[in-house]
């Protein structure tokens, strides 16, 4: 097996075993993950070409995100998602990063404790309007819930009606969640967002989504 490079031509192959998983996600947004830290992206192959698994990570200063982990079902249970996570940890530990931030499945649990990583919120998938094609929110950081809802209210007149909104809200911000409530939003999944390093200053009452869902954090 392989460790290499993530690059732009693996979006597609990433995006087909993503679909399998009924992951969300786009081909813009691995583009722009590529472009900004493409030394902390890693797909996994054999020695015949056949791609086995990938991994993302972003940094901002010293906090640093590690998202996109999957592996095709064949080939689970051999250590690929772990030899992948290990890539990108060591590429945010070169990058300067002191706190590294995912969210995680269950099935994810296991491999993130086994690094230090250590739960802090529960992130519920929140939709609005099933019908039609999708839009996800996020960053969403308001001081209240007031200024929440103007943001929201604003974001919703730049999008066509019937599309389906996705928001990744912090369960421990129980504004963010009555806010949704009143919007007529269900949460239809969650994760547990996890951390390892130093300690953040976590500030869940001023975070109403993050971005992309999880994966960039």
């Amino acid at each position: 097996m392989n460790i290499e490079p993530f690059r732009t031509g693996d979006i597609a192959t990433f995006l087909t075993l993503g679909a399998e998983e009924n992951w969300v996600a786009e081909q813009w947004e691995f583009a722009f993950l590529l472009s900004t830290f493409p030394q902390g992206c890693f797909v996994a192959r054999l020695e015949n070409g056949e791609t086995l698994g990938f991994v993302t990570s972003l940094h901002h200063d010293r906090s640093g995100w590690i998202g996109n982990l999957i592996v095709a079902d064949v080939h689970r249970g051999n250590g690929i998602g772990d030899t992948l996570f290990t890539a990108a940890l060591e590429a945010l530990r070169t990058a300067g990063v002191e706190t590294f931030w995912l969210t995680a499945s269950k099935s994810g649990l296991l491999l993130y404790q086994k690094h230090g990583f250590i739960g802090i919120d529960t992130i519920g998938f929140i939709t609005l309007q099933p019908c039609g094609g999708f839009v996800q929110f996020g960053p969403f950081s308001a001081v209240d819930s007031g200024a929440a809802e103007r943001l929201f209210e604003a974001a919703l007149r730049n999008i066509v009606t019937g599309t389906k909104v996705f928001v990744d809200a912090p369960a421990s911000n129980r504004a963010s969640l009555r806010f949704f409530n009143r919007k007529r939003m269900k949460i239809v999944g969650s994760n547990l967002l996890m951390y390892a390093g130093k300690k953040p200053n976590y500030r869940p009452e001023l975070i109403y989504g993050l971005a992309t869902m999880g994966s960039c954090g």
